[in-house]
């Protein structure tokens, strides 16, 4: 009897299609974003080692000054002050590096290209200027239209496309030569190797002492 009595069943909503909900951001802008986002972290790193660096050059002027009056009083403990001068002036420089490397903006990745960048530095890891870098084949033969020059920072940035060889024959391989001029070699690497296209290489090259 309770059944017979009971109300009846509403019937069942029918649930209307909705808008597809829209983005916030399309691919490209969000892209730009997180690009800003990267450039500003850099930035704000780039600062903050850069700051770090004008501290330690301040501490090595301080201690500069102290081995000097050290040594004017023929204290053995001048040579302890002249190392720790060595040893911040060297971290200062250290900073300066990093202040670079976060500051440099790769190269974009092209298809069936090689790019290599990077900095030239001296003994003391200043940058060196005015140099050549370029890219030699097997044979010790530089390539053609891959070479660069650095900057007042001893960066540089070069391209190579590599020309696929014959059947049997092997990949095409180069390695990184730094001359002054057209003849005084400063650099080279020990083999040459394999780079593959499309990639975007950054390397340091510091030169040896008798260079």
């Amino acid at each position: 009897m309770e059944e017979a009595n009971a109300p009846p069943a509403a019937p069942a909503r029918t649930k209307k299609p909705g808008r597809a909900p829209t983005p916030l951001l399309t691919p490209d802008e969000a892209s730009r974003a997180a690009d800003e986002l990267i450039a500003n972290a850099d930035e704000q790193r780039a600062t903050a080692l850069g700051t770090l660096e004008v501290v330690q050059r301040a501490r090595a002027q301080v201690l500069g000054r102290e081995a000097d009056r050290l040594r004017a009083l023929g204290d053995p403990r001048a040579q302890v002050a002249e190392e720790a001068v060595q040893a911040t002036e060297s971290l200062a420089q250290r900073f300066r590096l990093q202040v670079n490397r976060v500051r440099v903006v790769p190269p974009t990745p092209a298809e069936g290209v090689v790019t290599v960048h990077g900095h030239v530095l001296d003994p003391g890891l200043e940058p060196v200027p005015g140099v050549q870098v370029h890219l030699v084949d097997r044979t010790g033969k530089r390539i053609r239209g891959a070479g660069s020059s650095t900057d007042a920072d001893g960066y540089f940035a070069l391209e190579w496309t590599p020309r696929a060889g014959r059947a049997g024959e092997a990949e095409p391989a180069a390695r990184l030569r730094v001359a002054a001029g057209t003849s005084r070699v400063l650099h080279e690497e020990p083999r040459p190797r394999v780079r593959r296209a499309g990639a975007v290489e950054y390397t340091e090259i510091v030169l040896a002492e008798d260079r």
